[in-house]
Parts: structure tokens; C-alpha cells; sequence
């Protein structure tokens, strides 16, 4: 009979939970490595609600100077000069509120993961206690040159307006996103002279939609706008950009 293997849990020993829970919300907090123009919050990235989860979680670990927190009860409960037992008391609930969203959020993700194995990085796995069967991950210039690239078409021109359209290349009647891909990251150049380096382009806007608008002033009339887009995955890695369209201001 084959022995059944053990289920990994986020952990709930005091000091484990301690070191578990700091590590976990260190990671929400940090920007993705490969994140940039614009960043990417891991918290964000994986889809955690603010006022039901991130935040609650947030409050809940607090500061050494925050009164109720667990970073300031549980060094409290756990010295013998400082023990009482509305401490313990006050952090016991803090562990059990903490993990009641961490386990609920645990099996989104999990569920997730397994409809895109993608979804979730090595480091997610290690600090969310889900198991690694391959914790082998592409390199993360394997992975951007992997990525599919948007293909632009200017939808509409109306009086001071475009609509831009960034296609899935592999199906582009399609109107969503390409698998594994969590954004679409559309730059624009206003100008008289074509742009000659990604460099002049501008953030407009960072959209899980295929079609976005891209609105003008006064100052930008008889004048031309350049639109380029990368597709942002799940992990966080920025493809590369695509081919560049364009259309006069009316």
C-alpha cells in the first residue's frame, strides 16, 4: 500500500507562524524583480482583494509600535516578563484571523495554478506553503522572449479621441488576452516627427481590456500619435514591445 503523502500547510506554530506570516507579507509588499514602467506589486499581481485581504492582513501584522498587532503582541506574550493572559488571548486571535484569509486565499490560488500552471512563481509557492513538483522556472529572458506580442490597430478616430486595439497575434478576432497574460501595457508619443527610441513613449495605460481610448487636448491637435503595447504576464515579466501604428490628431 503506497503511504499517503503529507499535505503542505501554512504553518501555525507561534514561531513558525511568525517567521511564515512576516515573510508572506514581505512578498505582497515587494515589487516583482522583473517589474518595471509600470511596477508591479505581488499582492496586486495575484489578484488579492485590498479591503477583504491584503489590507485586513496589513492591520493584522502591524508594527512593534502598533498596539494590538501581532508584531507587537507576540514579543509580549511569548517574554516571561511581559506575559499575561489577555496577551495570549489577543494573539491567538490574531493567528486565527490571519489564517482564516491566508487559507481562503491559499486556495485561490491554488485553484488558479492549476488552470495556469504560469499563474504562480517559484517564490508564490515557497511563501504561500504550496507544494513545488518542478520548482524549475525559465529564465527570465526565456520567458519575455516567449511572451506573444500585441498587434495594434486603431480601432475609431473621433474628434480628439482613438480607440486602440492591441490583438492577440494567434487569434486576432479574439478579444481577449493571450493565456498566461495578465495586461496589456499601451505607451504613447505625441508629436510632429516620428519617434525614434521607446524611450519617448509615455504610459497611457495599463488595461486587462484589448481595446482602450486614448484621449487628446487642445495643444495636441494637427499633430500625430504613436502607439506601441507589451503584454504584462501573471508573473510579472514585460514582453517585448510591438510594432508601432499611428494616426493623425483631428
Amino acid at each position: 500500500m503506497t503511504k499517503k503523502k503529507k499535505s503542505v500547510e501554512f504553518p501555525t506554530s507561534d514561531a513558525k507562524f511568525d517567521a511564515a506570516f512576516k515573510q508572506l507579507m514581505a512578498n505582497l509588499a515587494a515589487t516583482d524583480p522583473e517589474s518595471s514602467a509600470p511596477a508591479v506589486v505581488t499582492w496586486t499581481r495575484l489578484g488579492l482583494d485590498a479591503a477583504s485581504e491584503y489590507d485586513p492582513l496589513v492591520a493584522l501584522l502591524g508594527t512593534p509600535t502598533t498596539a494590538g498587532s501581532w508584531e507587537c503582541v507576540y514579543p509580549l506574550e511569548k517574554a516571561k516578563a511581559t506575559h499575561t493572559d489577555p496577551l495570549k488571548l489577543r494573539k491567538n486571535t490574531i493567528k486565527e484571523d490571519a489564517l482564516v484569509i491566508i487559507r481562503s486565499v491559499r486556495l485561490i490560488l491554488k485553484a488558479k495554478a492549476k488552470t495556469n500552471p504560469a499563474f504562480l512563481t517559484s517564490n508564490d509557492k515557497t511563501v504561500w506553503y504550496i507544494p513545488q513538483p518542478n520548482p524549475i522556472t525559465p529564465s527570465f529572458e526565456a520567458a519575455k522572449t516567449a511572451h506573444p506580442v500585441p498587434l495594434l490597430t486603431i480601432h475609431e478616430i473621433k474628434n480628439m479621441q482613438h480607440t486602440v486595439d492591441a490583438h492577440n497575434p494567434e487569434s486576432p478576432k479574439s478579444i481577449g488576452l493571450p493565456e498566461g497574460m495578465y495586461f496589456i501595457w499601451l505607451l504613447r508619443y505625441i508629436g510632429t516627427t516620428a519617434p525614434t527610441d521607446t524611450s519617448q513613449y509615455t504610459t497611457l495605460s495599463f488595461s486587462g481590456k484589448f481595446r482602450n481610448t486614448s484621449n487628446f487636448i487642445m495643444a495636441n491637435q494637427k499633430q500625430t500619435a504613436w502607439y506601441i503595447a507589451a503584454y504584462i504576464s501573471t508573473t510579472g515579466v514585460i514582453g517585448n514591445f510591438s510594432a508601432s501604428i499611428n494616426a493623425n490628431i483631428a
